[in-house]
């Protein structure tokens, strides 16, 4: 039993190590589902983790996500802020033009999108 606050991430990963054979997200994909076990589910966010830390190296080290809500946009997210980066979401109004600006202005050294 977890008797202090912890984050997300922390609480993630302290479920990945106590039950790593468990279900942790079922994506439904038509009538199917993807299961993600927190075993399976860390290898990825920390794989993705790994790859933000080594390609986003400037400042400020803002990744975005445009995603529908999905168990990829919650791996991402997790990733994100297990490579130490803030999450920032686009608007969602935003058109083309102006997320292609905030790309290329350094507001979203990366943009993630599913």
């Amino acid at each position: 039993m977890i008797s202090t606050y912890q984050s997300n991430l922390e609480n993630f990963y302290y479920w990945a190590q106590e039950k790593p054979n468990e279900i942790f997200l079922k994506q439904p994909i038509g009538d199917n589902f993807i299961d993600f076990t927190y075993q399976e589910a860390e290898n990825h966010v920390n794989k993705l983790a790994a790859f933000l830390q080594e390609k986003v190296q400037s400042e400020p080290k803002h990744v975005g996500i445009m995603a529908k809500n999905s168990a990829y946009w919650i791996l991402a997210d997790l990733a994100i802020s297990s490579g130490g980066m803030p999450c920032i979401a686009p608007y969602i109004s935003w058109d083309f033009f102006e997320l292609e600006t905030a790309c290329e202005g350094g507001t979203y050294p990366a943009l993630m999108a599913n």
